[in-house]
């Protein structure tokens, strides 16, 4: 089954978007994509901890082998943040 599903994080400055835009559970990998952040959240340890939770929860909660990020190839700043997670 494929199906794409948000979660949102909230903290007291703005709500953190994140989607997982394709999740295959008999193969074990979860895409992550269209993720929105406030300008207040941009290039934060805050928005850094909210992709490290989201991979934490893939991982040990929901069991999954492979996290997949998907962004533009012009979009440097979350290349970077990718990069920096591993």
């Amino acid at each position: 089954m494929h199906y794409e599903v948000q979660y949102t994080i909230v903290t007291i400055l703005k709500e953190v978007h994140i989607s997982a835009l394709y999740q295959a559970y008999e193969n074990g990998v979860i895409e992550v994509g269209n993720v929105n952040f406030s300008d207040a959240l941009k290039r934060t340890t805050i928005s850094t901890e909210a992709h490290q939770l989201l991979a934490s929860y893939v991982f040990d909660e929901l069991c999954y082998c492979r996290y997949e990020w998907k962004c533009d190839v012009l979009n440097a700043p979350s290349i970077k943040m990718a990069k920096r997670l591993g």
